[in-house]
């Protein structure tokens, strides 16, 4: 027996989440200073809050939503943009994505060069590079 092979297949089996989804969830919240226990916080909430089983939700689907929620703020506070009134999380499980248009892009790029701001600084949250960085800014 192979103890590896057959501790993937157990959790493949048991856990409602694929392990690529899991890794890609993982994977953005490290990307954002963020561990498991924010990812299962988020889990815990989001099911809550929507009435659903936590078997049913897109986890990588809740960790990019969290991560655009985070950066909202910030990003309105520096360019006086929601960007939640143009860029949407569309979860599609591991190949979940922010959802925008060029056009919004653009109007957010114009914001960043009005206000005199590079848009690429190391002096944003880990959340609001990210965004940037899967908008393809």
């Amino acid at each position: 027996m192979n103890l590896e092979r057959e501790l993937e297949d157990f959790w493949a089996g048991y856990c409602p989440y694929g392990s690529l989804d899991i890794r890609v969830a993982l994977k953005a919240a490290d990307e954002v200073g963020q561990d498991s226990d924010w990812v299962l916080d988020l889990l815990d909430d989001f099911a809550e809050s929507c009435c659903m089983k936590k078997d049913d939700l897109d986890v990588v689907y809740v960790v990019y939503d969290a991560i655009l929620q985070e950066a909202r703020q910030e990003i309105e506070e520096l360019v006086g943009i929601d960007i939640c009134d143009g860029i949407d999380t569309a979860g599609n499980y591991m190949a979940t994505t922010y959802d925008c248009s060029q056009e919004f892009i653009d109007q957010l790029k114009a914001a960043f060069v009005e206000k005199e701001l590079d848009i690429h600084s190391d002096d944003y949250s880990l959340s609001a590079d990210f965004l940037i960085k899967n908008i393809n800014i």
